[in-house]
């Protein structure tokens, strides 16, 4: 529903959520994972809070604000089922329906999406920048065949090795030649965050006792929060089963 006046010279409110989850392992699981639980005045099931849950609540609240007459503007919720595998047809369909998200070229009011964390399960956090992604993947290709290392090893180009002298040089690019610099502003929010904010328990939550950037409130949420990173999310080589018994044990990959 959208009113005329105002409202109506802006575009609609956008709402982005997802439906589909990562597999479940139904270990652990006391109730059907896919079928929702009320237990005790709580929702359990995959997807509860990431992604359905939001996106439902979402729709019901402007449902109610409908219902009331209070809606003063369009809500349209694109919400997809390939977030998990990265949105692959997402672009697609935001250009098939560019009117509806953007009747005669009026820009969205305001993008919602529901897609984030609070800082734990207390306090309620409202999220209003995301970093974006870049995917990439490098293979490199040495010989025409996989050779053994006993005998050919520092002879011919190795491509696992040259993958990790690459993957290791991306660690210098200029990720915050862009970033607006750390404001005194924003220093001091973060810092005041430490009564909510513990790294202890984050690092008991990840498992680690380590961080790459200190112990620092201020520099954990900046490092989360404000600034570009380089992940490495995975390095192998692909599995040849003509491979001989010889070469699997210390051979040298031809491709990684």
């Amino acid at each position: 529903h959208e009113q005329q006046g105002e409202a109506g010279k802006s575009g609609p409110v956008v709402v982005y959520s997802h439906y589909d989850v990562v597999p479940a392992d139904s270990e652990g699981w006391t109730t059907e994972p896919f079928l929702p639980s009320l237990r005790d005045g709580y929702l359990y099931g995959r997807g509860v809070t990431d992604n359905k849950g939001p996106c439902l609540a979402i729709a019901l609240a402007a449902a109610a604000l409908a219902a009331r007459g209070s809606l003063t503007r369009d809500v349209v919720m694109l919400v997809e089922g390939e977030e998990e595998t990265g949105s692959t047809g997402t672009m697609a369909t935001i250009r098939e329906h560019r009117e509806l998200l953007m009747p005669a070229g009026r820009p969205p009011a305001a993008l919602l999406v529901s897609n984030n964390y609070w800082l734990d399960d207390e306090h309620p956090a409202l999220t209003y920048g995301l970093r974006g992604i870049i995917r990439g993947e490098i293979t490199v290709v040495g010989a025409a065949q996989t050779v053994h290392s006993g005998t050919d090893g520092g002879v011919l180009v190795e491509p696992l090795a040259d993958v990790a002298n690459v993957v290791a040089s991306l660690r210098s690019l200029p990720l915050h030649d862009n970033v607006a610099p750390f404001s005194d502003e924003e220093r001091q929010r973060f810092a005041e965050l430490d009564d909510v904010f513990s790294v202890a328990e984050y690092k008991a939550k990840m498992g680690t006792t380590v961080l790459s950037c200190g112990e620092s409130v201020v520099e954990v949420l900046r490092r989360r929060w404000r600034e570009p990173s380089l992940s490495v999310l995975r390095m192998g080589v692909p599995y040849t089963p003509t491979e001989s018994s010889g070469c699997k044990a210390g051979g040298i990959p031809r491709v990684a």
